[in-house]
């Protein structure tokens, strides 16, 4: 889930409020960049276990406005999209363009971690420009 590349972002959110969250992101990957569309966690504890092996801990700024589980299910309605799950929602590019429309950077929703293990919170940032790395710390598991 939680995916990374250098690629330059593509898309900027249009007439998002600006606000600035801290949150993590784990990889076995060391890179200076993030793509666009990355799930992040806000606690370390919850982004560390999608690494098996251990890797890299990415302590990010994401600034804009985040929707949550209604805002992506409006849009989805709007759309005609239905699904089970509200990550299958976020998982759609239509879904995702109608929230970046509307000004969002990302979108927040209720999530399993791996194996269904826990619960936690996700954060799904659409446009990997408005994320930036404040620290990355190498860690084993």
């Amino acid at each position: 889930m939680f995916m990374e590349t250098t690629d330059t972002a593509t898309q900027t959110p249009t007439g998002a409020e600006t606000m600035t969250v801290t949150m993590y992101h784990a990889s076995p990957h060391a890179f200076t960049a993030f793509r666009d569309d990355v799930c992040c966690a806000y606690d370390a504890d919850e982004a560390t276990p999608y690494v098996a092996d251990g890797g890299y801990l990415y302590t990010i700024a994401v600034a804009g406005r985040l929707a949550d589980e209604d805002d992506i299910a409006a849009a989805a309605n709007a759309l005609g999209i239905d699904a089970s799950y509200t990550f299958e929602l976020a998982d759609d590019s239509d879904v995702q363009a109608a929230l970046i429309a509307e000004g969002f950077a990302g979108c927040t929703y209720d999530d399993m971690g791996p194996d269904n293990a826990y619960e936690h919170e996700t954060v799904r940032i659409f446009c990997g420009a408005s994320i930036t790395i404040l620290d990355v710390v190498n860690f084993d598991i």
